[in-house]
């Protein structure tokens, strides 16, 4: 068996990427898996404890004999490009190959958010995260309807997104569509509508299983750099899921990614000046930058 445990504090996107990720490297190694730390399973902001509105397979229970533990490799470093990140630094990490193959009867940790851990078991993910029909809201799923995931980070400039990507992000889809409503599911309608004050009348705030599902199910999706938005995602049948790039370092990046491996074939990146790069051409030019760059060795 191998197993993660739930931390106190850890957001819901958080819990669903080590979650997956330890089922899916157990899966590819034929382990049994399971998870501790239950009680803090839920996101805290919707006050939800537990996940009722989803039928989880958490697995074997585990064991209260000792585990060996392996930690998943971590990349920090502090830049020159910003005055956040030469105070702060930042995680730039990159998938740990290690971890895909981790020997039997270990605890794994870490942020394990890395698409690269589960993409092979895109699939099934969809069946391990499969919202209860009595859950699912199908409101607005409409080919008429994108819905904008918006994150409260107005604390961190460098997370926050402005209001130039959410505008310049909502012009490409009228783009495409002319017809397209534009509709907010946000945990913090106040901020949403200061800063989209032309939508102020279409955001929206639910529980945790409402907000999840209508970006589950949305036809048109822009996304904050946030996790919370990423496995709905992952699960949708979106035509076009328009995401920051260099997802946590949208706002002051050159080049490089934080994390490294948060790089999903199932969005399409935006730049600060508003171009559109597909998955392929942001892993071109990032491959590039690892080449050039000593921050990677």
């Amino acid at each position: 068996m191998i197993y993660t445990k739930f931390l106190y504090g850890q957001g819901w996107g958080n819990q669903l990427a080590v979650y997956v990720t330890t089922r899916a490297i157990a899966k590819r190694n034929g382990y049994e898996f399971g998870y501790t730390g239950l009680e803090n399973f839920g996101d805290r902001r919707y006050n939800d404890k537990g996940v009722y509105f989803m039928d989880i397979d958490l697995g074997k229970e585990v064991p209260e004999h000792e585990y060996n533990m392996y930690a998943e490799k971590e990349t920090r470093v502090k830049f020159d490009h910003s005055e956040h990140d030469r105070t702060h630094g930042c995680d730039i990490r990159l998938i740990d190959q290690n971890l895909l193959n981790v020997e039997d009867n270990t605890k794994i940790m870490g942020i394990m958010q890395g698409e690269d851990y589960f993409w092979d078991y895109r699939d099934e993910i969809k069946d391990w995260l499969k919202v209860k029909p009595e859950f699912d809201c199908i409101d607005f799923k409409d080919d008429n309807i994108c819905v904008l995931n918006i994150r409260d980070y107005k604390a961190d400039p460098t997370l926050f997104l402005s209001r130039d990507y959410w505008v310049r992000a909502i012009y490409h889809m009228l783009s495409l569509n002319p017809n397209m409503q534009f509709l907010i599911i946000t945990e913090n309608p106040d901020m949403a509508k200061r800063l989209l004050p032309e939508l102020a009348d279409n955001v929206y705030h639910f529980d945790l299983a409402k907000d999840y599902s209508i970006v589950k199910n949305s036809k048109w999706l822009i996304v904050s750099n946030s996790s919370f938005a990423y496995f709905p995602a992952f699960c949708s049948d979106a035509h076009l899921i328009i995401a920051p790039k260099y997802w946590a370092r949208h706002n002051v990046s050159n080049g490089y990614w934080s994390c490294g491996y948060n790089i999903s074939r199932k969005f399409t990146y935006m730049d600060r000046y508003g171009q559109l790069q597909s998955y392929t051409d942001v892993m071109r030019e990032f491959e590039s930058y690892k080449k050039e760059s000593k921050i990677y060795g």
